[in-house]
């Protein structure tokens, strides 16, 4: 059997974009038409649930940008997580107004999200344009006291497992945008 030495729950990479390019996708937000996130999965009623999932969304249509991702998801898998990754998802510009939220979840399910294996979100708002709008995550941090929480530095991007249980809580004050798409392979059966 073999062991994975180097596993990691979440990792992240500081000025994965520059303040100009997130100020730039930002705009394209802003220049096109947007709809309301659905949940995924199976549900009885409607896929829009503003008390579960509170956000706007775009799909994101920069090939440089993307590849860029798909390259960071590769060689975290490489060197961290060693799944059967195969290809990348479609690629999400998100929009969180004030309490725009999105309760816990995971991004792994059946059918279509079966395949997730890898999330990415990347952090376009400067931490000081919004308050609230924390990701967090279902593990704790190194004290064992608080659930982990992701950082809100812009231009980062935070790679994790899509099993891994998170939230993305309350806007507050301010609007939050970020990227986010996830590397798809063989369900984990």
């Amino acid at each position: 059997m073999k062991q994975n030495n180097n596993f990691q729950f979440v990792i992240h990479r500081d000025n994965f974009l520059s303040k100009t390019q997130c100020d730039n996708i930002i705009k394209m937000f802003d220049d096109n038409k947007s709809s309301n996130s659905e949940l995924v999965g199976e549900y009885k009623g409607s896929l829009l649930n503003k008390n579960v999932r509170d956000a706007k969304e775009i799909i994101f249509e920069d090939d440089y940008i993307k590849n860029k991702i798909k390259m960071v998801l590769e060689l975290a898998n490489l060197s961290i997580y060693k799944y059967n990754i195969q290809e990348l998802e479609d690629v999400k510009l998100l929009k969180y107004n004030i309490g725009g939220k999105y309760q816990w979840h995971t991004d792994v399910g059946s059918k279509e999200t079966s395949t997730r294996k890898l999330t990415a979100i990347v952090q376009l708002s400067d931490e000081q344009d919004y308050e609230g709008g924390d990701l967090e995550f279902g593990i704790t941090d190194e004290l064992g006291e608080n659930n982990y929480v992701a950082t809100k530095k812009q231009g980062s991007i935070i790679v994790f497992p899509s099993f891994l249980s998170h939230r993305v809580i309350p806007i507050t004050k301010g609007t939050r945008y970020s990227l986010l798409t996830w590397m798809n392979g063989d369900s984990f059966v």
